[in-house]
């Protein structure tokens, strides 16, 4: 039976038939809001005007009116409902899960394969939202404990990421999850893929896969190697990079001699790069030892000159001093060389001699 998806909720969907029915029925992955869908209809299958039709004919053509033009408007809108997040974050571990996230929030999440709904069964809805990375952590701790995540082997992790404003820290993102895996002592192999193409996004709803997955197959198709559409749906990512890594063994030499001379490029590039640096950098070193060389000098002419100042001063000063100390000695040798003779008189006493009294002679010394 056909039908047109009108509502997904809740791993259900609200489908409308060409007879006007409103239709509840088990939801798919690769469905979407206005995709038009093939399903059967099961006994007792649930109707939203069942009841209505059993009473009356007119009220099925008004359903069926009704649906025709819901049909005509949901063509003539977008296939899906403009998101509110400015990240999608699909992650693959088999399980496949889409987050839509908005300021490092998780707001919405869907799961895209059997495996990611029954992985998010097991985790209330409450914990489904918040911090990203808190929410990741309960998504990676649930899958560990269903088994998705196996010890003593090589878990792999793909990360597909539609960033609109490109300024998601994928790089914090991984460590997350590596920093998750290493409490557990799992090896994973974790892959990153990014893009700012909103296509990408419509074109993995289409196919009813991860936009991580087409993300992938655009990257090995640029490389020269074909991942089917049915593939990706219905293989596990593990299994799909078995098959990248084995096709690669089989071509390995064009790729490896690609990817040398990309190397010895890149290794070039590298190498000059580090060479102008390391000439820059010399070139500014000699440039502060030239600059302090001639401040050094400077400062040994300042001190030169100012010491032969000072020498100079002191030695007029020590001139001066010995020549006032040459005139005090020549006046302390005059001082010493006069003496005094007493020339004696009649035997008189000195109060009734006032001759008898000191004569000094120049330059006779004391007798």
């Amino acid at each position: 039976m056909e039908g047109i998806v009108l509502e997904l909720k809740d791993n259900k969907a609200v489908v409308l038939t060409p007879n006007g029915e409103f239709l509840s029925v088990p939801s798919k992955p690769d469905w979407n809001v206005g995709k038009s869908i093939s399903f059967v209809k099961e006994e007792n299958q649930p109707s939203y005007n069942k009841h209505s039709l059993e009473r009356s004919k007119l009220w099925k053509k008004r359903n069926f009116l009704i649906g025709l033009v819901a049909s005509i408007l949901i063509l003539l809108l977008p296939l899906s409902i403009p998101s509110q997040a400015s990240v999608l974050v699909t992650l693959d571990i088999n399980p496949s899960l889409e987050l839509e996230v908005k300021n490092e929030k998780v707001i919405a999440i869907h799961p895209l394969n059997e495996d990611g709904k029954q992985l998010l069964l097991q985790i209330p809805k409450a914990e489904l939202r918040g911090e990203l990375y808190h929410v990741t952590s309960i998504i990676l701790d649930e899958a560990k404990r269903l088994g998705y995540l196996k010890e003593q082997e090589t878990n792999i992790l793909m990360v597909g990421i539609l960033d609109k404003k490109e300024n998601f820290e994928a790089s914090k993102f991984e460590q997350i999850i590596e920093q998750k895996l290493m409490e557990y002592q799992l090896t994973a192999e974790i892959i990153i893929l990014n893009t700012t193409d909103k296509n990408k996004k419509d074109v993995a709803d289409n196919k009813g896969i991860s936009l991580g997955k087409q993300l992938l197959q655009s990257e090995e198709k640029q490389k020269g190697y074909e991942i089917s559409d049915k593939q990706l749906k219905e293989t596990s990512i593990k299994e799909i990079l078995s098959s990248i890594k084995s096709n690669n063994n089989k071509h390995g030499s064009l790729h490896e001699e690609r990817d040398k001379q990309i190397e010895n490029n890149t290794e070039e590039k590298m190498k000059d790069k580090v060479k102008d640096e390391i000439t820059d950098i010399k070139d500014k070193i000699e440039s502060k030892i030239e600059e302090k060389t001639k401040r050094i000098d400077n400062i040994h002419v300042d001190f030169k000159q100012k010491k032969e100042i000072k020498v100079k001063e002191k030695t007029k000063k020590d001139s001066e001093s010995k020549s006032n100390n040459t005139i005090d000695s020549k006046k302390e040798t005059t001082k010493h060389n006069e003496i005094k003779i007493e020339i004696p008189l009649p035997d008189v006493p000195f109060q009734d001699n006032p001759m008898k009294k000191p004569i000094t002679f120049p330059g006779i010394g004391n007798r």
